[in-house]
């Protein structure tokens, strides 16, 4: 991690103390690969390195309130992971390969399930904002505090030159079409000036939206909910400029069943969500009598649901985390 913002991290952690599940996926997109490059050279094999990844974040978000300096996270994460891979090498009796072999690359889909599954363990709610959009946001945000330090003198100079200070922001949202087709809705604005940026936000309703650069002064938004989008650039004299927009496109896809089957007297489904994720905990079902029955247990990680097989049949309803619903149907055969 070639710069850190410390105070970002800060900021980061003690959101996460106030039960803020974004915060703490933040934290995790900032530190996962880092972290699991660290396990790998240690313990070289995939599984043992994706077991102590679960041990040292559930950890850390178990014990996040007992982190004395909040900027020190990633220094006290670090030498959980140390200690944990130490003692699992010793354990193993694990003899490092010869040479300099490749560490393979932690898949992303990967660490969306063990995120899942660490809020689930720890009985929270998941994050709300994908974690490729945290990911993205982060190294944007990374990039703007090392090139902080280069503006300091522009911007200085900026300051004296006078008829900046009565330059407001221009910019136009516009719907990506092109995006649009892919299936991913995305939104677009390039501030047209040359005066220094200091923030470009946006939010719907009460939450924020990660605005992403794109460009030296072309940025882009992907929402995470439906609702009236509010996005505002602000310039370092403090001029600043809004804009509104309807968003109503968001995640419009129900869950997908990949497949199922049956296991003595139990059902499996395997299903997964490319959009918000399946909402596990409203999952639920009706029996051919009205009767609401609830999963026996479910695995977010693979995407697992079970149900006793049922004697008639069960309607089975999966929501998404934006309110879309899979129905599928259990027969007795």
């Amino acid at each position: 991690m070639a710069s850190i913002d410390y105070k970002y991290i800060a900021s980061l952690v003690d959101d996460a103390r106030l039960q803020d599940s974004n915060a703490f996926a933040s934290l995790f997109a900032i530190t996962y690969e880092q972290q699991y490059s660290l396990a790998y050279t240690y313990l070289w094999d995939k599984g043992l390195v994706q077991e102590t990844l679960l041990d040292i974040y559930l950890n850390a978000l178990h014990s996040i309130n007992r982190l004395e300096r909040s900027k020190n996270f990633i220094k006290w994460l670090t030498n959980m992971n140390l200690e944990a891979c130490e003692i699992l090498a010793e354990a193993k009796d694990i003899v490092p390969p010869k040479g300099r072999p490749n560490i393979p690359k932690y898949p992303l889909e990967d660490a969306e399930r063990l995120l899942e599954f660490i809020f689930y363990e720890e009985g929270r709610q998941p994050n709300t904002i994908p974690l490729v959009t945290l990911i993205d946001y982060n190294e944007y945000r990374m990039q703007r505090h090392t090139l902080k330090r280069y503006l300091i003198v522009t911007i200085i100079l900026c300051f004296a030159i006078a008829p900046m200070f009565l330059i407001t922001p221009s910019f136009t949202l516009e719907l990506d079409a092109a995006a649009t087709k892919r299936g991913q809705l995305r939104y677009t604005f390039t501030v047209d000036s040359f005066i220094p940026i200091e923030t470009a936000k946006a939010r719907i309703g009460d939450k924020d939206i990660p605005v992403l650069q794109d460009g030296k002064r072309s940025y882009y938004i992907l929402p995470t909910t439906n609702g009236e989008m509010e996005v505002t650039v602000s310039y370092v004299t403090h001029r600043q400029k809004s804009s509104k927009v309807t968003v109503t496109d968001v995640d419009r896809e129900v869950p997908q069943l990949v497949s199922s089957k049956t296991k003595g007297t139990k059902v499996c489904l395997y299903v997964s969500d490319s959009g918000s994720g399946i909402n596990w905990k409203r999952i639920y079902a009706l029996d051919s009598e009205g009767n609401t029955v609830e999963p026996t247990s479910y695995n977010a990680i693979i995407g697992e649901l079970i149900f006793d097989y049922p004697d008639s049949y069960l309607n089975v309803y999966i929501p998404d985390r934006t309110g879309n619903v899979l129905h599928a149907v259990i027969n007795h055969n």
